[in-house]
């Protein structure tokens, strides 16, 4: 019982995290999409270094701006263009028209990273992709020590209840005992 309540509160807490992660995810790639549905593809450009100029977690949100083939055009964390990303989020996000999240690995660097794509529209037709990526490198981390500590208190329960128990029929074995040997006795 005890192993089943500390695995559900340990993956209680990271589907709370994943999820609020995801949520702004999905919320800053579907404002940023809107902000940039009445430009073309070649005017978008100009409109887009500014929006990665003025972002404010670009230090912990990578914002890229992908072609309509999904190819980078520009990035904010590092000159990664002509890539390639990894994520099957950003051929949904063009191919359907809608916001689409992705968790996975990059191949690139290792990372088990989180993706939101939101396709850029215009007049029916997609002319780009904002796709924000942030690394759950440091959740991860996190949820370990959240499980560390939840096995701990999982194993502390059990020595104590352990303790308890050995107490309990000791508490009772001795007097049935006591009880049996006199009954011999008699």
């Amino acid at each position: 019982i005890v192993a089943v309540a500390v695995s559900a509160f340990s993956l209680a807490i990271y589907n709370y995290y994943t999820s609020t992660i995801l949520a702004a995810l999905e919320s800053k790639a579907q404002t940023a999409a809107g902000m940039f549905q009445n430009y073309t593809e070649s005017d978008y450009l100009y409109a887009a270094r500014q929006f990665i100029n003025q972002f404010e977690e670009k230090t912990t949100i990578e914002v890229q701006f992908l072609t309509p083939s999904g190819r980078v055009l520009m990035s904010s964390l590092m000159d990664i263009s002509g890539a390639q990303p990894a994520g099957e989020d950003i051929a949904q996000a063009i191919s359907t028209k809608r916001l689409t999240p992705w968790e996975g690995e990059d191949p690139s660097t290792g990372d088990h990273i989180m993706a939101a794509s939101a396709p850029i529209v215009y007049n029916g037709t997609v002319v780009g992709v904002v796709r924000l990526v942030t690394s759950l490198r440091l959740l991860d981390a996190q949820m370990f020590k959240v499980v560390l500590v939840t096995s701990l208190i999982g194993v502390a329960i059990i020595v104590i209840m352990c303790i308890y128990a050995t107490y309990f029929i000791r508490s009772i074995l001795e007097p049935v005992s006591r009880v049996t040997e006199t009954a011999k006795r008699i």
